[in-house]
């Protein structure tokens, strides 16, 4: 009986060593849930950030090609700007070489009251495509920085 006695103390000490064990086991799986919890929700909000930024730079990407765009039309229509004054410094310097004035052609009058609104708004326009041309190189300048 003594035996069995010791057999027993022996198998309530094994019990009490497992129990132990199990308990560090499981405490070591609720840790081990609760890291993979939070680093779900780190992974979570970086894939968030991750799309948030990817729609940024579509965006900016966007606005890139735009004012690529807006500045070709800018210098487009300011190359036609520079021959359209050259057209008028020729056609003034004509009208000059002819010696005519607004007595001599009842036309003039009127060609004259065109050719300068046609400057008045080719001036505007100028002043509408340098300005737009300053925000194009400003832009541009912010993004490849």
């Amino acid at each position: 009986m003594v035996e069995l006695h010791r057999g027993k103390a022996g198998l309530q000490e094994q019990e009490n060593k497992l129990q132990t064990e199990l308990g560090a086991a499981k405490d070591e799986v609720k840790s081990a849930h609760e890291e993979i919890n939070s680093l779900s929700c780190k992974l979570r909000q970086a894939e968030k950030e991750n799309e948030e930024m990817e729609e940024e730079n579509n965006d900016l990407l966007s606005k890139a090609t735009e004012l690529k765009n807006k500045s070709a039309a800018l210098s487009a229509a300011l190359a036609d700007n520079a021959k359209l004054n050259a057209d008028v410094q020729e056609l003034q310097s004509k009208l000059g070489a002819h010696g005519a004035s607004a007595t001599d052609n009842k036309n003039t009058p009127e060609q004259l009251r065109i050719a300068q609104g046609t400057i008045a708004t080719m001036e505007r326009d100028l002043v509408e495509w340098t300005a737009l041309a300053k925000v194009s190189y400003v832009a541009n300048s912010v993004l490849l920085s």
